[in-house]
């Protein structure tokens, strides 16, 4: 059977919405929205809802809800911040109609003429019911039944359990034999006869099971349109699984002397000055020390703590609820890019909204590709080597342009074939400090920029590229540790060749010693009268030097790609001095 991961998706979400609406009570349907009043203390609310879903109509009331569920989210989540307990008139016309005005003024909001204010303290339970009701609003707004997923349908039922977290099978136990087959077992081996042959049956991986059609993408947006919402892949979520092959990987880091796992202290804040970065950096080096030989975390760890993921963030254009908090100021158009949290922050220029995101910003280039926090330099380089044929870059994307749902159809080669690779757009972020405005003093917003490979000039196609490598292996931590042929051949799906540009002392003393034992070989045949055969001197070609530069020249004129690194081995230092004195976390030999 075959089954589209769009499909499971589109279903799965259903699936949820079904489930979320059915944990209140419905009442009567309105204009197609569930009405829900018991579950409501205030019998004002209960009205006001009852008058708004059926005095308006579907898309008017789903337009209001939205709104009030919106500004109910930022209080609850933010109780202490006034900015979201201040709502301006003038950006409220045309978004709420009257009566979604007089609901928030029954939830406890009090006009003060021009703006709607609500007073200091902790929401109560009202404001917490009504998040709960608008959430099944706006989930149900189709008033449609949800078609029950078809129990003969094995494969698709598996997957909805799965992505709905009902928990994973226990291990399967094989079953206790019997007193009788100990019996019989013991009495073959007495007559010494052979064990019965036992016929194992399994089934081999195919990948066409798996395949993802060139329309997922078209059937994901038409969704997503309709519903208000953006994709998230439910193959590859948004949490720590998706980043490190274990849970003990987020929280130890492992010392290259004795290999000893030790805790990694708690990420901090961000630093408001460069003093407060310099005492982080001191409590770092302070506290990350080895449980085993006390020996102090190398700078990549301190590189990968500094960095660590804290949220998944996603690229936008408008953030509606910024812009009716900050567009009323003076300036507001100017630091609305740089106070908005809500999405991916540009590093370059420090602003999350306003400047549109590409996903090729005309054509890729070698700089485009910046590392982060990830030991992954055998993939990055790959990826700006690939740059340099930007139709290269573009032939990895079934999807071309910026897609405001989230959803990106990739290709990547592997295991010998090209394999379509569905993902969303939710990246792994650093920590965030949310701006602010004090009186005259403005503080911008820092943070949320992407942890791991990012693509300058506001492109996404260097994070999409590794996001997909991550689904493919796993995980991001999948990508610590390659070659920098795996990595061309996954770009690519081209053979590669390495040429060793440096060959180690102990191969150059070995390789010695075995000429000198071919040479007394020779010379004991010549004594003994004996043919002496010809010399094979296919070794000799490891170490022409000018052997391999016509062979870099003849590949650079074909217009091979190459790229150059270096390894542990490679270079013969060891890996302490690699990281601490040259800076470097891992490498290649030169590949082409």
């Amino acid at each position: 059977m075959q089954s589209e991961a769009v499909d499971i998706s589109l279903r799965w979400i259903q699936q949820r919405a079904s489930r979320l609406s059915q944990q209140v009570k419905k009442l009567k349907l309105s204009n197609g929205f569930p009405v829900i009043f018991e579950s409501l203390n205030s019998k004002a609310m209960s009205t006001l809802i009852e008058e708004a879903s059926s005095s308006l109509s579907p898309e008017e009331s789903l337009k209001n809800f939205s709104v009030l569920q919106r500004i109910l989210t930022n209080v609850i989540a933010n109780p202490g911040e006034g900015k979201y307990r201040t709502l301006t008139k003038s950006k409220l016309e045309g978004k709420l109609s009257p009566i979604g005005i007089q609901i928030l003024m029954a939830l406890g909001f009090t006009d003060m003429g021009e703006a709607l204010v609500l007073p200091s303290g902790n929401p109560g339970d009202d404001f917490l019911q009504a998040k709960e009701l608008l959430d099944c609003l706006t989930m149900s707004a189709d008033g449609e039944p949800i078609a029950e997923v078809d129990a003969e349908d094995a494969e698709l039922a598996e997957a909805l359990r799965l992505s709905m977290d009902d928990g994973d099978p226990g291990p399967t136990k094989r079953p206790r034999p019997s007193e009788e087959d100990d019996r019989a077992l013991a009495e073959r081996l007495e007559r010494d006869e052979p064990d019965e042959r036992t016929e194992v049956s399994f089934e081999r991986f195919r990948a066409e099971d798996v395949q993802i059609e060139l329309d997922a993408v078209e059937k994901i947006n038409q969704f997503c349109k309709e519903t208000g919402d953006k994709y998230v892949d439910p193959q590859f979520p948004p949490t720590s699984k998706s980043l490190y092959l274990s849970a003990e990987d987020a929280e130890t880091w492992q010392c290259l002397s004795c290999k000893r796992h030790s805790p990694l202290p708690p990420t901090p804040p961000l630093p408001r000055s460069q003093e407060e970065a310099q005492q982080q950096e001191a409590d770092f080096a302070a506290k990350a020390k080895c449980v085993g030989c006390g020996e102090p975390a190398h700078y990549a760890i301190k590189v990968h703590w500094f960095s660590k993921p804290t949220q998944w963030l996603r690229p936008g254009e408008h953030c509606q609820g910024c812009e009716l908090m900050y567009s009323h100021l003076p300036a507001g158009k100017e630091l609305l890019p740089r106070l908005c949290p809500h999405f991916l922050r540009d590093s370059m220029s420090n602003t999350t909204v306003g400047a549109p995101w590409k996903l090729i910003r005309g054509e890729a280039r070698t700089e485009d590709v910046c590392q982060g926090g990830l030991g992954n330099c055998w993939f990055a380089g790959a990826l700006s080597v690939l740059a340099t044929c930007p139709k290269m870059v573009e032939k990895l994307f079934e999807t071309k342009e910026f897609n405001p749902s989230g959803a990106y159809l990739l290709q990547l080669h592997h295991a010998g074939s090209w394999r379509r690779i569905l993902i969303d757009d939710l990246l792994p972020t650093s920590q965030i400090f949310e701006g602010y405005i004090d009186g005259q003093t403005i503080y911008y917003s820092r943070g949320g920029t992407l942890c791991y490979l990012q693509g300058s000039r506001r492109q996404l196609w260097v994070p999409l590229v590794e996001k997909a490598a991550a689904k493919l292996f796993g995980n991001w931590a999948g990508l610590k540790g390659g070659t920098f042929g795996e990595a061309l051949a996954l770009f690519t799906g081209f053979p590669t060749q390495r040429l060793p540009l440096y060959i180690p002392k102990e191969l150059r003393r070995r390789r010695e010693e075995r000429r000198k034992q071919i040479a007394d070989e020779r010379t004991m045949m010549l004594l003994q009268g004996l043919e002496v055969p010809d010399m094979d001197d296919s070794d000799d070609d490891m170490e022409n030097d000018d052997l391999k530069w016509s062979q870099i020249l003849s590949a650079r004129e074909c217009g091979y790609l190459m790229g150059m690194g270096c390894t542990e081995e490679g270079c013969e230092k060891t890996k302490h001095h690699i990281v601490e004195e040259m800076g470097l976390q891992a490498g290649e030999k030169l590949e082409c």
